[in-house]
């Protein structure tokens, strides 16, 4: 008898499977995308900058801000854009990820909808700073 009640009580699940699988592949996913793109790309910023203003000026013609509509920079222009809103969705989600993960484990045994509200969280505030991020870029632009 005292063992069903000490196996009743172990038995308050934390997070289901597919919850905790989905949430640790994005956080994965994402660091990657931070790793294999977002880090090159900084560092050709890095490169554009301290070597002259003429690759600034190049990088920038390329990478962020092309007038003439119809030119290669443009096309390349628009797929940057939309790497970069990616990326830093990925970057404020990776960060927020590990926030919720570090709150997660100062709870005692959270409950599944603390993580629920936790994990949503996490994706409601990467999405809206990034939406921030971007309408002060585009607004500046």
């Amino acid at each position: 008898m005292a063992r069903s009640t000490a196996s009743s009580s172990s038995s308050r699940k934390t997070a289901s499977p597919d919850f905790q699988r989905t949430a640790t592949l994005l956080h994965r996913l994402t660091a990657l995308a931070i790793a294999f793109i977002g880090f090159p790309l900084f560092t050709l910023w890095l490169l554009a900058v301290s070597t002259s203003p003429e690759n600034y000026t190049l990088f920038w013609h390329y990478i962020i801000h092309s007038p003439d509509k119809n030119s290669f920079a443009f096309s390349v222009n628009i797929i940057s854009r939309i790497i970069g809103v990616m990326l830093t969705w990925c970057f404020f989600y990776h960060v927020m990820s590990v926030i919720r993960l570090n709150t997660l484990k100062r709870l005692q045994r959270p409950s599944l909808y603390k993580n629920y509200f936790f994990y949503s969280a996490t994706n409601m505030v990467a999405l809206i700073l990034t939406l921030l991020v971007w309408g002060i870029i585009f607004l500046g632009a």
